[in-house]
């Protein structure tokens, strides 16, 4: 059984913007160009239509994309 802490080292859950981008700038920041972005809610559009509101465009911002 894997534990929340391991989860959490692993991969960003959280429903703040501000918690992905952090989590995903963490690997930008090694260098990392290429990143896949998941959620297990049941409603994909308000998640693709959040993310790409909230979190890509602090993203491109913040790696001067």
């Amino acid at each position: 059984v894997v534990g929340a802490d391991t989860i959490k080292k692993a991969a960003c859950v959280s429903d703040k913007a501000e918690d992905h981008i952090k989590f995903v700038m963490q690997y930008i920041d090694l260098g990392f160009d290429h990143f896949f972005f998941h959620s297990a809610h049941p409603d994909q559009r308000a998640f693709i239509e959040g993310y790409g509101r909230d979190v890509l465009p602090q993203l491109r911002r913040r790696s001067g994309q």
